[in-house]
């Protein structure tokens, strides 16, 4: 084959990778990990070192043993909203909560255990994991999105396969597919990689949103989507109770809600539809409002304490940077809500309030 003939698939290639190191470094600003950079470095704490560590693997200042071994451990388990690593590490609502606590005289320290992925229920088994290790005093649960999308996922799949088929063992070609292969296989690695870069994410995503809004979408998940969720609520309280830390419940707070559903940016709509193909944007913050009602419910029943930081700060547009994460100003926002709430709990002031 000759040149002449290569040379539009060869600049095609090259535009591809300058597309593809753009949108990386792109990536790499916003906080994710890339094919050609890896991991990206975590904001500055501004002062100090801080985790996540192997030993420490919290989103925290490290903790200072000589000075901070007596102080109260505040426990925060939430996911990218609270890791947020766009942010300095002083900057994110965890551990602004524990520097305004400190400045009213309540001596605590901040384990930060927010992490991008994390549900209640990924919640609550770190905490039976590694609560014993770290002895927190207080757990405060700060989560919800993920839960939404994972438990519409498991609810909206229920149409299309009956419990036989839902039961059934996989079939000899699937599992010989899912079976690990021997050898190294050239077009297996090819795939993987490609798959990997940012250009392929944003495209699957792209058509992924595309294709959703043509699918019939739920408005709702219903009662069984409450029960779902009320019991990996539970399951988070049993186990702070279980490390003998005192669990505080926080409502989930969004740039937008039913009251304000046709203002909601279209841009905001697809990214919905990225990681959830089954709840329209009617469904997906209906869902958000029956859930809080079950975070509140269920504090007034286990007699918890409930920051709402729902009523506080949901509508507020101008402190989110999208649907569900906040700005610096929004970070600000929720750390004053929280350290108002925890200046009260008597677990970390004795029972003398703040």
């Amino acid at each position: 084959m000759s040149l002449r003939l290569l040379a539009p698939l060869l600049w095609i290639l090259v535009v591809a990778a300058a597309l593809e190191v753009a949108l990386e470094v792109r990536a790499q600003r916003l906080g994710w990990p890339t094919l050609l950079f890896g991991a990206p470095q975590s904001a500055e704490a501004g002062g100090g070192a801080s985790g996540p560590t192997r030993e420490f693997p919290f989103r925290s200042p490290l903790l200072d043993t000589s000075a901070a071994t007596s102080a109260p451990r505040v426990w925060f388990a939430s996911a990218s909203y609270g890791e947020d690593v766009q942010q300095a590490v002083r900057d994110v609502f965890p551990n602004l909560t524990v520097e305004l606590l400190r400045e009213r005289g309540v001596e605590c320290v901040a384990l930060n255990a927010s992490s991008a992925g994390h549900t209640t229920a990924s919640n609550a088994a770190e905490l039976r994991e590694r609560g014993g290790e770290f002895n927190p005093r207080v757990v405060v649960l700060y989560q919800m999105s993920n839960d939404i999308d994972k438990l519409s996922a498991t609810l909206g799949a229920r149409p299309w396969r009956s419990a036989a088929q839902r039961s059934a063992p996989p079939s000899e070609s699937l599992a010989k597919a899912a079976a690990p292969n021997e050898g190294f296989q050239w077009g297996l690695w090819l795939g993987r990689q490609v798959e990997a870069t940012t250009i392929y994410k944003h495209l699957k995503s792209l058509a992924t949103s595309r294709v959703a809004t043509q699918r019939p979408l739920v408005d709702s998940l219903g009662r069984e989507g409450e029960l779902l969720f009320e019991g990996r609520v539970l399951e988070l309280v049993a186990a702070a109770r279980a490390s003998g830390a005192t669990p505080v419940l926080c409502t989930f707070a969004t740039a937008y809600t039913l009251d304000t559903l046709a203002s909601t940016p279209q841009e905001y709509e697809l990214n919905l539809l990225r990681f959830n193909v089954f709840l329209s944007l009617r469904g997906w913050l209906d869902s958000v409002e029956r859930f809080n009602a079950v975070l509140r419910a269920v504090a007034e029943r286990e007699q918890l304490q409930l920051i709402d930081v729902s009523a506080a700060l949901s509508g507020r547009s101008e402190l989110f940077r999208d649907m569900w994460h906040f700005t610096k100003e929004g970070h600000a926002e929720v750390a004053r809500l929280m350290a108002d709430g925890l200046a009260r709990a008597p677990a970390l002031t004795n029972g003398a309030p703040r």
